[in-house]
């Protein structure tokens, strides 16, 4: 068991890291404002800044009630915490199958796999949530926001 104080200050760290590298990877893309809005870096970055601050927050919020975070034990390994584990595993290798696969075949991997996590059995549902989702973001994100999805490493 670990106290509340290690864990805030454990996962203030690494959302840091991530942050940065967010904002890293947003600024190798233009985020000037064009006369469509701004470069599809900007937003990215944002919430890259956002992620930032949330966890600068977490750390001083962390340092001001050390006393009583540090009394609080946190159980990593109680069976509640399972299906998050579990979802983290799925996020990992959705981020995995993004690059071997594509973006939109990876959705289509991720989508029912998510909702089996979450108890959903209905495969009429698991079917038409996923189709849902892949029409909803092609519409929104690739014609009108005229977006690239990443693509396979195998057809670059």
């Amino acid at each position: 068991m670990f106290s509340m104080l290690i864990c805030n200050y454990v996962v203030a760290a690494v959302f840091l890291v991530l942050a940065g590298c967010m904002m890293h990877g947003a600024a190798a893309f233009p985020m000037a404002m064009t006369e469509q809005g701004p470069g599809p870096g900007f937003w990215p970055f944002l919430l890259g800044a956002a992620l930032a601050l949330a966890s600068v927050v977490l750390f001083v919020f962390s340092l001001v009630h050390r006393e009583d975070l540090a009394m609080k034990q946190v159980a990593l390994a109680r069976e509640a915490n399972r299906p998050v584990y579990k979802a983290m595993v799925l996020l990992v290798l959705f981020c995995a199958a993004i690059v071997l696969l594509g973006f939109f075949p990876a959705m289509v991997l991720f989508i029912p796999a998510l909702m089996y996590l979450l108890k959903c059995r209905n495969r009429k549902w698991m079917a038409a949530t996923t189709a849902g989702v892949l029409v909803f973001v092609y519409v929104v994100f690739g014609l009108v926001l005229n977006t690239q999805f990443p693509v396979s490493i195998f057809l670059e």
